[in-house]
Order: structure tokens, then C-alpha cells, then sequence
């Protein structure tokens, strides 16, 4: 007969054997550069190319950097090419299936915690090959996603 305190020990150990595991296979990965990609666009890529992918833009800004608008879309650049892309409404989501309109729970199921400033979320730590100052950046009302930032939105500079 195995006693109380056994009994408790081995539910215990058998809970945690199966708990700990459950977790850490819950936790979202790190950001990579497949996180940036947006409707078959990504960073760097120059106006030329992304019209290729997205068509002829509703309008364009004029300037030294472009910026594309297509509905729901702001493609900007800078000197080395696309650098941010501003997703306006649930047409567009992340490569982790992240829209407009979304909860921020659902934000933070798929991208885990977030650094948060003047109310907004940012994801950063990338994992990048391309550029480590690329991230995340979600503005919020309430707790729904109002608008996503994808590209260049963790320089420090």
C-alpha cells in the first residue's frame, strides 16, 4: 500500500513531468525574418518590386522615400528600401496570422510578451539576419489592435 504522502509525491511528480513540457511548448518563438513578411513583401524590397507583387498602389507620396498606399496598406521606404509596412485593416495580417481588429490576447498567444510604451505593444528581439532593429510595433484601443507596424520600428537611435 502506498501512503498518502507517497501518493501526493507521485501525483506531484507526475503532473510536473507533464506540465513543464505542455509550457514550454506554448511559448511563441522568437521574432525571425519570416516575421516580416507581408503579403509577399519584405524588407528591402524596392517600389518596383512590390508593385510587381501588390499592383499599381491606390497612390503614391511624393518625396525623397516614397510611400505606396493601397487599401488597408502603407508601404514605406527609405534608402535601402522598404522599411516599414502599416497594416490599416483585417485585408493584411502577419506571417503568424495576426490582423487588425485582433484581441491583444490573441498578439500575445502568437508573439508572447510585449514591451509596451505610451500605450502601444512593440515586439522586438528579433532573431534577424537582415536587420536586428526590425520589429512589431501594434497600436491598441481598448483591447483591440488598431493598426500593425511591421519593419524598422526598434532602432534605439
Amino acid at each position: 500500500m502506498i501512503s498518502k504522502v507517497n501518493r501526493y509525491v507521485l501525483a506531484l511528480g507526475l503532473s510536473t513531468a507533464f506540465i513543464v513540457p505542455s509550457l514550454q511548448a506554448q511559448t511563441p518563438a522568437a521574432l525571425a525574418d519570416s516575421d516580416f513578411v507581408v503579403a509577399g513583401i519584405a524588407p528591402y524590397m524596392h517600389p518596383e518590386a512590390v508593385e510587381h507583387v501588390l499592383g499599381h498602389p491606390d497612390s503614391v507620396s511624393v518625396g525623397y522615400h516614397p510611400d505606396l498606399y493601397y487599401p488597408g496598406l502603407t508601404v514605406s521606404f527609405a534608402d535601402l528600401g522598404l522599411w516599414l509596412m502599416t497594416l490599416a485593416t483585417p485585408r493584411y495580417h502577419t506571417a503568424r496570422g495576426l490582423r487588425v481588429g485582433d484581441s491583444l490576447a490573441r498578439a500575445r498567444r502568437l508573439y508572447g510578451p510585449s514591451h509596451v510604451i505610451r500605450g502601444e505593444y512593440l515586439y522586438c528581439g528579433t532573431e534577424s539576419h537582415l536587420d536586428p532593429d526590425q520589429g512589431i510595433w501594434l497600436v491598441v484601443a481598448g483591447s483591440r489592435i488598431t493598426a500593425i507596424k511591421v519593419g524598422v520600428v526598434c532602432r534605439q537611435d
